[in-house]
């Protein structure tokens, strides 16, 4: 296919002052057109329209004429440049790179290694080593569809089309023979990739493209094959361990990766009874905490929910008219202050008293500024102040 590529000058006479005009350029490459301003000025009465330059040997003239020669060479220049990197050349990616907007000849395979090295220093502190291993796998097969399709080792951003993605979808399907629901795995790091360019000032060829993963029913087993697992008796070591995790898994709802990683720490009493106290390798409450119920949520008696880390990241979702009320929550004063203004304290003055903090006229000193006067009067921090002045007077009358 030919390639139109041209460079023109002319002056913007809109902006004429005192015979002065700009001088502005326009880039045309396939049909694409760019502008932009020169950062020059030229005697209207010395311009050529038709030849796009000054005319005459005037000082003036051959000032304006150099200056314009070299903007079309550095212009050529990074033309150039961008046809040996790029197969799609447009106006606007020449006049942004002669500018210097923007990043420079962004590619789907280095934006994906850009993704890939960022994501790398994140892993073992918020996210896990399995997904970033998961990014380089779908990274080569990328790479690897990219040869077999378009013959080539990378495309730009701007040759992306929806029609890629499905391509690249059929590709894992017919030639590396993934099944539907790997095929909705692997397009979701692809899909994240270019949705970042796409935030960052490029468009979006895959906004309105779904892969739908393969939904089937999952066979559970049930209490009685449960019970019969956990009484074969197994020679073999390995396995009689394996099955002992897998079963600690059943009653627990561990996943492997966080049996993994449990120690004794873990291990919590609470209320009497001992609990398993972890933070998942991958929260849940983080990956669908737009979507859920937090009244209910926090209606849950499970005290697994209520860990000061748990309480600390999502205390702009808690219902905390609730939360004041669960008898699960060790409260200290250290909680009591870091959220002083978004307790309940009418549930806090006539609920708490039996566990670390004792309620008192100390009490009352402490946190008065945030307890309301007409809550006051009833609650139990009233009963245990009245009883506490009565212990007192009962003892100054008997001395």
């Amino acid at each position: 296919m030919r390639c139109t590529f041209k460079t023109v000058f002319y002056v913007n006479g809109s902006k004429e002052r005192n015979g002065i005009v700009p001088i502005m350029g326009r880039v045309t490459i396939n049909g694409t057109i760019a502008q932009f301003s020169c950062k020059q000025s030229v005697t209207k009465a010395i311009w050529d329209a038709k030849g796009n330059r000054a005319i005459g040997k005037s000082k003036e003239a051959k000032e304006v004429n150099f200056a314009l020669d070299n903007i079309k060479a550095q212009i050529a220049k990074h033309y150039q440049r961008l046809s040996d990197r790029e197969a799609f050349v447009t106006a606007e990616m020449v006049r942004n790179a002669y500018q210097g907007i923007g990043t420079e000849y962004e590619t789907l395979l280095r934006a994906f290694d850009k993704e890939n090295a960022a994501f790398a220093k994140r892993v073992g502190k918020d996210r896990a080593k399995n997904t970033y291993n998961k990014y380089l796998v779908v990274r080569k097969y990328v790479a690897e569809f990219i040869k077999y399709q378009y013959k080539r080792s990378d495309m730009s951003m701007n040759e992306l089309t929806e029609e890629f993605i499905r391509d690249y979808c059929l590709y894992l399907k017919n030639v590396v023979g993934l099944t539907q629901s790997t095929i909705w795995i692997y397009s979701i790091p692809l899909k994240h990739i270019v949705t970042a360019a796409h935030y960052n000032g490029k468009r979006n060829p895959f906004a309105m493209y779904h892969v739908d993963p393969d939904h089937k029913e999952r066979e559970f087993l049930i209490l009685d094959e449960l019970t019969a697992m956990a009484e074969i008796k197994l020679e073999d070591p390995n396995m009689a361990f394996a099955r002992d995790l897998f079963l600690f898994g059943c009653w627990t709802g561990i996943s492997f990766i966080d049996i993994k990683n449990l120690t004794e720490d873990n291990l919590s009493m609470i209320n009497g009874a001992p609990w398993i106290v972890s933070k998942r390798q991958k929260s849940l409450l983080e990956k669908f905490k737009y979507k859920l119920d937090w009244h209910k949520l926090t209606s849950n008696s499970s005290p697994l929910l209520f860990t000061e880390d748990n309480i600390e990241a999502f205390k702009d979702y808690w219902d905390w008219k609730v939360l004041s009320d669960k008898p699960c929550i060790d409260m200290t004063h250290e909680l009591l202050i870091k959220y002083a203004d978004r307790w309940n304290w009418a549930y806090i003055i006539d609920r708490y008293g039996d566990n670390s903090i004792t309620l008192n006229e100390e009490f009352l000193e402490k946190y008065g500024e945030y307890i309301p006067a007409s809550e006051l009067g009833g609650s139990r921090l009233w009963d245990c102040i009245i009883e506490q002045r009565i212990k007192v007077l009962k003892k100054a009358i008997l001395s």
